[in-house]
């Protein structure tokens, strides 16, 4: 085993991250299939930015209209935002704008810039803490769900 350092960074945080000089709130919108999408909201701070709330997963037209609730000027960012950039736009209007098609994805420079302060400080992590951040069940569990519903009706 060689025991090389990790650092596990967050894909909507680095979504966030590219973008991190706007003067608008930053809503990184990942496609989650189903008709869904992965979002977490952030504000710019000096040097990156700070998530606020959990990440969530919702329909397109759920995240307009939360969005659309708080009156804020909102940059969105991510395949989703993309994807879904009519349902959004139709709902929030001018109060969002759109990120560059470039940051449809996280960028390895991002990685890089977001891991190495944590890797200079020694925070790394381990190995068996970095795992895949579920927004919802898999369709396996879904199926079991209902499965075990309609055993138990």
């Amino acid at each position: 085993m060689l025991k090389l350092p990790i650092i596990g960074i967050v894909s909507l945080d680095a979504l966030a991250f590219s973008v991190r000089h706007s003067a608008r709130t930053i809503v990184a919108v990942i496609d989650g299939r189903r008709g869904e999408v992965f979002h977490g909201t952030y504000r710019p701070v000096p040097g990156g930015v700070m998530r606020e709330g959990a990440l969530a997963v919702s329909t397109p037209q759920g995240l307009a209209a939360d969005l659309l609730a708080t009156g804020d000027e909102v940059l969105l960012v991510g395949d989703g935002a993309i994807l879904y950039r009519k349902e959004l736009s139709e709902v929030l209007g001018a109060q969002a704008e759109l990120a560059s098609e470039l940051r449809i994805r996280p960028q390895a420079s991002v990685l890089v810039e977001l891991a190495a302060p944590r890797f200079l400080r020694e925070e790394h992590d381990r190995l068996t803490d970095v795992v895949p951040v579920y927004l919802r069940k898999s369709d396996a569990e879904i199926t079991w769900d209902q499965r075990t519903r309609g055993a138990s009706a």
